[in-house]
């Protein structure tokens, strides 16, 4: 039996939240009757999932990373572009 470790976790967090989007994509529709009784979990698991992906991000450098010109204008560029 292998165990997940977290370094593993998080090189394939990308493909965990698909492959989850996707199952549950084909859960709604597969089980249209479940849709009353999943609905309520929506907010709870996407803040559990926001939770999990900001404690990835590390903090203590994000002083440097908005001192960081071109990541700036990208960020904010993709922003106004995307929105």
């Amino acid at each position: 039996m292998t165990t997940l470790s977290k370094q593993r976790i998080q090189h394939n967090q990308v493909a965990i939240y698909a492959v989850a989007a996707l199952l549950s994509v084909g859960a709604g529709f597969g089980l249209p009757s479940a849709s009353s009784v999943l609905e309520p979990l929506i907010n709870p698991v996407l803040a559990v999932l926001l939770y999990v992906t900001f404690l990835e991000i590390p903090f203590v450098r994000i002083r440097r990373a908005f001192r960081n010109g071109r990541f700036m204008a990208a960020a904010l560029g993709m922003n106004f572009l995307v929105v």
